[in-house]
């Protein structure tokens, strides 16, 4: 097997870019918050490309045992449904108050 701590550095300049990348996508999303872009498009679009930088590196890591990969299933699920749920809970009640 092989051990998560054989690479230190490489750990370490992957957690300061992340660090780095994450701030500025705050940024570009707020960004287009202002320009009067709607907000749903700039998550999911903040949703896509985030996974698609992401994929690569989750393809080719060691699949994880499977109660985790149950557990992780479990956790997208749920954060989904409350973001939906979430959403159109609020379309309907502004909706309710404009009545």
């Amino acid at each position: 097997a092989r051990s998560t701590s054989s690479h230190p550095l490489l750990a370490i300049g992957l957690m300061l870019a992340a660090m780095a990348i994450l701030p500025f996508l705050d940024v570009c999303a707020k960004f287009l918050g202002q320009q009067g872009m709607p907000i749903l498009i700039v998550v999911w679009a903040r949703a896509v490309f985030g996974t698609a930088l992401a994929l690569p590196f989750a393809l080719r890591a060691e699949p994880a045992p499977a109660p985790y990969r149950l557990r992780g299933a479990v956790t997208w699920c749920g954060g989904s449904a409350a973001s939906l749920g979430n959403l159109f809970g609020r379309r309907g009640g502004a909706a309710l108050d404009r009545g």
